[in-house]
């Protein structure tokens, strides 16, 4: 499998954080290659149209160069970026899946996904407990999930040009990278799925050690620590002081009120009628 990851020349902490990180729980012929990110001074000089910011316009762009410098080859490739980690059941669970998909028709599959919804989080544990009792890892379609983020996802090899022509068609970027994709998955123009459990996570730059009730950023610590639990190499005691820190900056009384009530709707022996 070849994966590349996207990196800014100046983010160098974060380039060794996810080689050494790769170097642990890859196999052979497993291969890692940096592909240099578009940053915001590029996005400007080359008159990038668009409403977004140019950090937002250089992801796009990033992705997109990207997946356009792979169109030669028609094997499948993982895009990643370098906020992505790898896990002892990543490579594996890969690999199986393209051997046994052959009958799956798809163009891009997640690996990892963000996701905002509370109902959609309280379904995914659900169906995390019948995987425990399987072992099972499968692809969810994403043509009818809110998601968000594009940490890390495969590509098909047939689907190169497909993938490619459609982001090209944005020619004024108006949609972040994660949403366009989206857009075209629930329109029917690419056929898009995740993986369950997710086999990728997020390293530790995606970590907050500060944060107040009405920043952004507690949003992003809400989300991040879901991913992190839900994924299939979690690890639950590196996820209690992101939980502690959201029970006591984030939650208040009436919250608190109502939390047993969403655990339990999440537990095994509960039976929705």
């Amino acid at each position: 499998m070849d994966c590349y990851y996207i990196n800014l020349d100046a983010a160098i902490s974060r380039r060794g954080q996810l080689e050494k990180n790769f170097s642990e729980y890859a196999r052979e012929p497993w291969r890692l290659q940096r592909f240099p990110a578009v940053d915001t001074d590029q996005v400007r000089s080359c008159g990038t149209e668009g409403k977004l910011a140019a950090s937002a316009m250089a992801c796009f762009l990033s992705h997109r160069r990207l997946i356009e410098a792979s169109l030669s080859d028609e094997r499948p490739i993982l895009v990643l970026e370098d906020d992505a980690a790898f896990g002892e059941g990543t490579c594996g669970a890969i690999d199986r899946s393209l051997e046994g998909s052959a009958g799956l028709e798809w163009d891009i599959a997640f690996t990892d996904v963000c996701i905002p919804f509370a109902h959609t989080m309280i379904d995914l544990i659900r169906l995390r407990h019948q995987w425990a009792a399987t072992g099972q890892v499968t692809l969810l379609d994403l043509s009818t999930m809110a998601f968000g983020g594009s940490t890390a996802y495969l590509v098909n090899g047939r689907s190169k040009r497909k993938v490619f022509a459609l982001l090209a068609a944005a020619t004024r970027i108006d949609v972040p990278y994660d949403l366009y994709l989206r857009n075209l998955f629930r329109e029917k123009r690419l056929a898009g799925f995740v993986f369950f459990p997710f086999i990728t996570s997020l390293s530790e730059f995606s970590e907050v050690s500060q944060v107040q009730p009405n920043d952004a950023a507690a949003t992003d610590l809400i989300w991040n620590t879901f991913r992190k639990l839900i994924w299939l190499n979690r690890s639950a005691d590196r996820q209690q002081a992101a939980l502690a820190l959201i029970e006591s900056r984030l939650c208040d009384e009436e919250s608190r009120l109502f939390a047993p009530i969403f655990a339990a709707m999440t537990a095994q022996n509960y039976r929705p009628k």
